[in-house]
């Protein structure tokens, strides 16, 4: 899989790895890349990256940092690959593991890569994730699924700022469109 790099770059899933030892090395060295000219950017560009690194999911298959370079509406997306299930509709495998607190937004769009992908909004309270814990927060979900090979690939994106979420709804659409599936 060869991700569009313009806005989505690539999180380690373990350090060390053969080219960071740590996850500042790493923000580093993506924030020197990304920032050239500005230093005070630069440095706000490696706090972000690391707080982006020290939350990925490490159940994922892949996380993306969801970065434009003007550096806004900035988001994480995580990417699931799992053996497909054939007997589960794909509105079924976006159907969220919770009770939505708002009514769950379903969308179709055509895929050259996947035929189509079921996209999902749904809503969450944090309480509902973590019992016990006061509900601090509404976090908005968007999940994607799309069936190619024997594949089911699972795209989610979680985020409190909904209009991040909007704003990372084609790109999110981009990131599945440019796997390239081989036998």
């Amino acid at each position: 899989m060869e991700p569009n790099l313009a806005d989505w770059i690539p999180l380690p899933g373990v350090f060390p790895n053969e080219t960071w030892q740590t996850p500042e090395e790493w923000a580093s060295s993506i924030a020197e890349a990304a920032i050239k000219d500005d230093e005070e950017t630069r440095g706000l560009f490696r706090k972000y990256a690391i707080d982006v690194i020290q939350h990925r999911n490490d159940q994922a298959d892949h996380s993306f940092w969801f970065a434009p370079e003007d550096g806004s509406n900035m988001g994480v997306a995580t990417l699931n690959v799992y053996l497909d299930e054939p007997g589960m509709t794909l509105e079924e495998v976006v159907a969220p593991p919770y009770e939505s607190l708002s009514r769950q937004q379903l969308d179709s769009v055509a895929s050259e890569t996947f035929g189509e992908i079921i996209q999902s909004f749904t809503t969450f309270s944090t309480e509902q994730i973590v019992p016990g814990e006061p509900a601090r927060s509404v976090v908005g979900h968007i999940r994607m699924a799309g069936r190619a090979g024997r594949g089911l690939f699972v795209l989610n994106a979680f985020d409190s700022d909904t209009v991040t979420l909007a704003f990372m709804v084609d790109p999110m659409v981009e990131l599945l469109e440019s796997i390239t599936i081989t036998s």
